[in-house]
């Protein structure tokens, strides 16, 4: 079978595995640097690979376990998920390299690169999956990975600064859960294929709306996109510069796509009121 297939497999399992073993890894710091940096390099190559595949006018699409849609996991890669994919990649291996000629890189918690390699885990799974329920999964790994290095990194008299991105961000993932339970009621899936498919037919329908505005809210306030950009200011400033050139090149952006892919492929394309609101915010 074309390796195409499983890319999108080992690009979520490999930087699972690599925390893992950074965890349980307890020799020097040079031999866990030379881990990191294989790890990302092999990230690299194989996002790299999957965009030339779906410029090619290939998509991968991975069923886990074997469980077709709706019923199982299902990780897509298509030309924007790869693209994205291939420019996060890029940034995590330019902080990481980053990082290790950072003045305090030697004293570091040893839970650190761990937390960064479950950080890509949860963005790689949010950029990739097919359906809703792990949507929510991906993301919530990686905002759990972001609180932690943000409690490691920050010092004790800032570290008060990090609670407001905290509340409003499980706020929003509160709110997600909603959406995606308003989401199987109304079309019976949670597969963002199989759902897109029901809302294309309810036309105007106010179940539709309530998604839209739904998806908005939530997404906007992960990427900070005007007027929920106000816990931007007070805490990406407590990072060092490689952890804060991470947070603000990679999680905003995937709320931004996540609402680009909600909006293409799952919402209809005929309602003017809500677009013409998310093109005003964004």
């Amino acid at each position: 079978m074309d390796i195409f297939t499983y890319i999108p497999q080992l690009l979520f399992l490999i930087p699972l595995l690599t925390s893992v073993i950074l965890i349980l890894w307890r020799k020097t710091s040079f031999q866990r640097n030379a881990i990191s940096i294989l790890t990302l390099f092999c990230s690299l190559i194989l996002s790299g690979f999957g965009l030339y595949q779906s410029l090619q006018g290939n998509i991968s699409v991975s069923l886990i376990g074997g469980w077709k849609a709706p019923y199982g996991i299902v990780l897509v890669m298509d030309t924007m998920s790869a693209l994205f994919l291939l420019s996060m990649n890029t940034v995590f291996f330019s902080a990481l390299l980053y990082s290790f000629y950072e003045e305090q890189s030697h004293v570091e918690s040893k839970t650190r690169l761990p937390l960064i390699f479950l950080l890509q885990t949860g963005v790689t799974l949010s950029l990739l999956t097919g359906d809703f329920f792990n949507l929510f999964v991906g993301i919530e790994i990686m905002l759990c990975a972001s609180y932690a290095l943000m409690a490691l990194s920050a010092s004790k008299d800032k570290l008060h600064r990090m609670f407001d991105y905290m509340t409003l961000s499980m706020a929003a993932s509160f709110l997600l859960i909603v959406m995606a339970g308003c989401l199987y009621a109304f079309t019976g899936h949670l597969n963002i294929a199989g759902a897109a498919s029901v809302l294309s037919q309810l036309d105007h329908e106010p179940q539709v709306y309530i998604l839209g505005f739904l998806a908005l809210l939530i997404f906007g306030l992960k990427a900070g996109i005007f007027p929920l950009y106000f816990w931007l200011p007070d805490s990406y400033p407590i990072l060092p510069p490689s952890l804060a050139g991470l947070f603000g090149g990679i999680l905003t952006k995937v709320g931004f796509y996540i609402l680009i892919r909600l909006f293409v492929t799952m919402l209809p394309h005929n309602l003017n009121e809500l677009y013409i609101t998310a093109g005003v915010v964004a």
